[in-house]
């Protein structure tokens, strides 16, 4: 049975059998040895070293390393080691007394050279297991090593150290895979992993509230990696992918016009993240600028294109955004590399050629190339495109991480007086031991030239990116930091400095442009969910329905309230109110009906001892003009809003007051028919006919109605109520409801009154125009009857409901001021244009011959009262009659006392 353990070691024990695989393949194939030890190390031993693998030379696929040295940028790495040396060693509060050494060995940029390289740090009783120490040179003593920039160089090194228990800190690997404490136990960076690139890249999409978005990625580890991490980022914060392809380094340009293609099929998905390498950046923008793509997307980078503006493309690749790691230049190491040249550095086996590819030149005073022969008094500054690279800071804090975690270690862990030895490297080396190492590495906690330096359980650099846009500065394109993004998920971008080279759409805002697939749903609409999360269609809910919580559906709004935002809120109900138009003009024609029942009543109290006034039945006039009055007065009730206690009002008062209007004119209708009618048929006394008995007729026939007004209130007692007559429309009516059996029997009886009125008055109309007045009832009632016949259908269509308490109001207005005009103004007019001498008063015995006249020839009367037979008149009877020529104006029997008494002007 396989142990545990065993089972843990066999990747690591396959890996450094690969390893020896691969030397040993190229030792056979180039019949030399793998490694010249000596013009490929800088040796500076001391009482603790650290072993750093860089790559000075360029990759060369048939031998380990080239003759050319990779770049300018990378030799000052290889500078920056030993300048944080130099000054750690200098310094008395870090590692007192004891000296700090280093030993380089070149990685050429190539695996198997960096897996050869690494194999010299592993001690020499390690080694010999594997195989003889000659394959692989000299071996080092070391109590960690630094180094190597590529992530497909880190790894298999990191494994081959973690089997020995050596420390690897890298500077530069990112790849996510070094995050694995299994295979990767002994490897820390100081440099974020891509998974922060990933988050720092997601957060930027975040900022600017995009959420639809393309991923062009490399196909290889580094891109898949990085791929996989947006995917799983986006899917965590619902951003959603369009289109995603992977693109081989070997790719030609056909391959990456047809990705620029595929983009152009998601218009809406206008960012585009590339987790791409520089060459690969540079063939997609190439493939852009051939199809004449400018301005359609919104690169988004990592900061593998952070160091090319892209010259001859910026068209198409302005406005690129890229995440880099915190650098900083550091202004000493400015000056240290300024003053170094080959003759300070003779321990530096590769100074001179370096010296040789930075100025085209020879140190060989007898070579016949056409190199010029190198000046040594040269300065490096004079040197085409110098520049201080910004990485040698992460590189000062990679050397600064071992000092201080060898400085902790030290002084807890190492105390001279437990042991006799009296070389001090020697016990210092035996006193350092891997594991424990490890730990005070991961515990190292310091503000370093680049920034926080800390790291996680997992041996990542918890640091933060700079968000960088290559923009346009001066007629020159570079990048400029514009913001920052931590591991927190703070981000922080001044827009102001971002020139948007993206074309903007007519119906978006300006400023920043959009990336969506679907813009989001306005607050009356909800969501049918398309195929991606991002993607969908919004519906607009009807007018009285909110958006559930959810947003997927609608919600109808109860009844009487409305949307309002997200909630229902009541709706302000819609009345008559006083301010109102219709309100004034109603209140006006109230006010003018009573000034005019002012009026009359002025009239009739001035001139209460004229003729006129004193045979118009005046105890049935009060009971008329009352009625009038409260008529004008509940026009208010209609127009005030409705409540319990006006609906009360506005239900009841009408019933009555047209009761106590009508039931007298019904009276004294009846009473001229009955007189006349009575002449034809008989001589008895006609009953009922005194102003007591017309005064409790009246009363009797309006407390009918109040009785049966009263009886109706009670069982179908009107109230106020809110009613929304459409769901779909947002008004609420303030109205009285009504029951039609309430309303019905006391508007019949008053409809009954009415037509006695109309009857009488039409029986009557064939008496002398100058002996009636049925002409003006009449027309009173007939007018009357009409109003009410054009309000009632009118009121019952009403829409709105503030409309049928004011047809109302208007119909009582109009009806009041009918009969004050019919009944009331002919009375004034014989007031004021007809005089009392032209009034004249006869008596009549019961045969109808004239026994007195006054005031008028008694041939006139005769001839005035031919068409009636007087026998039905009381032996007493007494006519009052006007000058026959004043006729058509007003005609009235009064009985007072049993007396009849025509009065004619």
């Amino acid at each position: 049975m396989t142990s545990p353990r065993l089972m843990t070691s066999m990747p690591i024990i396959l890996t450094v059998l690969l390893a020896i695989h691969l030397l040993l393949q190229a030792k056979a194939a180039l019949q030399q040895p793998v490694i010249d030890t000596s013009p490929d190390a800088i040796v500076s031993l001391g009482d603790l070293t650290i072993g750093v693998l860089t790559a000075v030379r360029e990759y060369d696929a048939l031998k380990p390393c080239s003759d050319k040295i990779v770049s300018l940028a990378r030799f000052q790495r290889l500078q920056a080691v030993i300048y944080a040396i130099e000054q750690i060693n200098h310094r008395s509060d870090i590692l007192p007394n004891i000296t700090l050494g280093y030993v380089m060995l070149d990685s050429c940029t190539k695996v198997s050279t960096a897996l050869a390289r690494a194999l010299q740090f592993i001690p020499n009783n390690e080694t010999a297991k594997l195989t003889a120490p000659s394959i692989f040179g000299k071996s080092y003593d070391v109590i960690g090593v630094m180094g190597l920039t590529s992530s497909a160089k880190a790894k298999p090194v990191s494994s081959l150290l973690q089997h020995f228990k050596i420390p690897h800190i890298s500077y530069w690997a990112t790849s996510d895979e070094l995050s694995n404490n299994v295979s990767h136990e002994y490897f820390l960076r100081t440099i974020p992993p891509d998974v922060y690139q990933a988050r720092a890249i997601v957060d930027l999409i975040r900022h600017f509230d995009w959420t639809y978005f393309s991923l062009i990625y490399s196909s290889d580890t580094y891109g898949i990696n990085g791929m996989l991490q947006i995917r799983r980022l986006s899917h965590k914060h619902e951003l959603c992918v369009a289109y995603s392809s992977g693109i081989e380094l070997e790719d030609d340009l056909t391959a990456y016009v047809h990705v620029i293609e595929h983009l152009r099929k998601y218009p809406n998905a206008r960012a585009v993240v590339l987790f791409l390498l520089t060459q690969q950046a540079r063939k997609l923008f190439q493939a852009a600028k051939l199809l004449n793509a400018h301005g359609e997307f919104i690169w988004i980078g990592t900061d593998a294109m952070s160091y090319d503006t892209f010259t001859g493309l910026e068209d198409v690749a302005a406005s690129l955004f890229s995440t880099t790691p915190m650098l900083s230049t550091h202004s000493l190491f400015s000056q240290y590399v300024k003053q170094q040249t080959p003759f300070n550095n003779p321990h530096i086996s590769w100074y001179k050629v370096f010296w040789e590819n930075l100025f085209n030149c020879t140190w060989d005073a007898q070579n016949t190339s056409s190199l010029t022969l190198c000046d040594k008094y040269q300065d490096v500054t004079q040197a085409d495109h110098f520049y201080v690279t910004e990485w040698a800071s992460k590189v000062i804090d990679t050397v600064y991480t071992f000092a201080y975690a060898l400085d902790s270690y030290i002084k807890r862990e190492c105390l001279q007086s437990d042991t006799n030895s009296t070389n001090s490297t020697d016990f210092y080396r035996k006193c350092i031991k891997g594991p424990l190492l490890l730990k005070y590495l991961k515990a190292v906690n310091f503000k370093g030239i680049s920034g926080d330096i800390s790291f996680d359980q997992n041996g990542d650099l918890i640091g933060g990116y700079n968000i960088k846009h290559l923009t346009n500065v001066s007629g020159a394109y570079e990048h400029v930091t514009i913001g920052s993004w931590q591991p927190n998920n703070t981000i922080e971008i001044e827009v102001d400095r971002i020139q948007w080279a993206v074309v903007q759409a007519s119906t978006e805002k300006a400023g920043i442009p959009d990336s969506w697939c679907s813009k989001p749903c306005q607050p009356m609409e909800f969501y049918i969910q398309g195929e991606q999360d991002c993607c969908w269609a919004c519906r607009r809910c009807r007018d009285n329905e909110i958006v559930n919580s959810n947003a997927s559906g609608c919600i109808v709004c109860p009844l009487l309230t409305w949307p309002q935002g997200k909630r229902c809120e009541k709706i302000i109900p819609s009345y008559l109110e006083w301010h109102e138009p219709l309100a004034v003009a109603l209140l006006v024609m109230c006010v003018f009906g009573l000034l005019g029942c002012v009026f009359v009543l002025i009239i009739f109290i001035k001139f209460r001892n004229r003729k006129v006034i004193k045979g118009s039945s005046r105890e049935l006039v009060v009971v008329m003009y009352t009625g009038l009055v409260l008529c004008y007065i509940t026009v208010v009730a209609f127009i005030a809003p409705s409540t319990d206690w006006i609906c009360y009002i506005r239900d009841v008062t009408p019933h009555i007051i047209f009761a106590l209007v009508w039931a007298p004119i019904a009276l004294k209708t009846s009473r001229v028919y009955r007189i006349f009618a009575a002449s034809k048929k008989c001589k008895r006394k006609l009953r009922f006919m005194s102003s007591t008995a017309q005064l409790v007729l009246v009363v009797t026939l309006c407390s009918v109605q109040i009785f049966l007004t009263t009886l109706t209130t009670l069982l179908y007692r009107p109230r106020s109520h809110l009613e929304m007559p459409v769901p779909t429309d947002k008004y609420v009516e303030l109205l009285c409801s009504y029951r039609l059996e309430g309303t019905a029997i006391p508007m019949s009886y008053n409809l009954v009154l009415t037509c006695l009125c109309g009857i009488f008055g039409f029986l009557t109309r064939k008496l002398p125009e100058n002996f009636n007045e049925s002409r003006y009832i009449f027309m009173g009632v007939t007018i009357t009857v009409f109003i009410w016949i054009i309000i009632i259908p009118t009121y019952a269509l009403a829409f709105e409901g503030y409309l049928k308490p004011a047809l109302l109001a208007f119909a009582l207005n109009l009806s009041a001021t009918v009969i004050l005009i019919c009944f009331f103004v002919p009375k004034m007019y014989a007031v004021y244009f007809v005089p009392d001498r032209k009034i004249s008063t006869c008596s009549l015995d019961e045969h109808g011959e004239l026994k007195r006249t006054s005031g008028v020839i008694q041939q006139e009367f005769r001839k005035a009262v031919k068409a009636v037979d007087m026998r039905s008149l009381e032996n007493t009877g007494t006519l009052v009659i006007s000058n026959g020529l004043v006729s058509g104006l007003h005609s009235q029997l009064v009985y007072r006392n049993e007396v009849s008494e025509l009065t004619h002007m």
